[in-house]
């Protein structure tokens, strides 16, 4: 389970900071590019929370399979 974890913890510390360039450019419209940045941050913050999506169903699957195990040695 540490590879799955791992992945998690990567894939949130990824959607953290995409949603805090979101939210400085949000907080600075001004600023020269920011329209692409934030254009791209939102973009880079979907992909991760689809990817965390995905996380979560293969953990699921696993936890799944592992009672089918457990049920099934009894």
């Amino acid at each position: 389970m540490n590879l799955i974890e791992s992945a998690e913890s990567q894939i949130r510390a990824n959607m953290d900071k995409y949603a805090f360039e979101i939210n400085v450019c949000v907080q600075d419209q001004a600023r020269e590019g920011c329209y692409e940045d934030f254009l791209s941050a939102i973009h880079k913050y979907g992909q991760a929370a689809a990817q965390l999506e995905v996380l979560e169903k293969v953990k699921m699957q696993i936890q799944q399979s592992e009672k089918q195990e457990g049920s099934n040695e009894d």
